[in-house]
């Protein structure tokens, strides 16, 4: 499986967490009434830990954001080390920038770019120094 994949599927049971969510305290009296406009769905707040060298770390959770078109991920809210998991099981971190580089914005970049993407990244410790493993592996 390609990393895309695993973030997919954080993607999709944050997403599953959100609706459940929003649909349960959406009505104060608890009738169940379902959400009529995107101006009801409730926003997450997430304070991110903070390592000795001052970078953020957790999940990639919090910067799942719920527009009118569905779910995006926006990466200004990502901290700065992102918790994973490789295919060993193995829990660590990945910097915000490798695993969700930018695109190229010159198509002669493209080639070089889907070779990067492909290529397994570094897991950190929560310290963003000690390396542990790969991901995905």
């Amino acid at each position: 499986m390609k990393r895309y994949e695993y973030l997919f599927c954080s993607a999709l049971i944050s997403v599953t967490l959100v609706t459940l969510l929003s649909s349960c305290s959406n009505d104060s009296n608890n009738q169940g009434s379902s959400i009529d406009s995107p101006e009801q769905v409730a926003v997450i707040s997430v304070t991110y830990l903070v390592n000795d060298n001052g970078e953020t770390y957790g999940s990639a959770d919090g910067a799942l954001v719920s527009t009118p078109e569905g779910v995006v991920l926006d990466k200004e809210k990502l901290p700065d080390l992102v918790q994973v998991i490789n295919r060993e099981g193995l829990i660590g971190y990945c910097r915000s920038e490798d695993l969700y580089p930018d695109p190229p914005s010159d198509p002669s970049e493209v080639e070089e770019y889907n070779r990067e993407v492909n290529e397994p990244l570094v897991m950190y410790e929560s310290d963003g120094e000690t390396v542990i493993g790969r991901f995905p592996s």
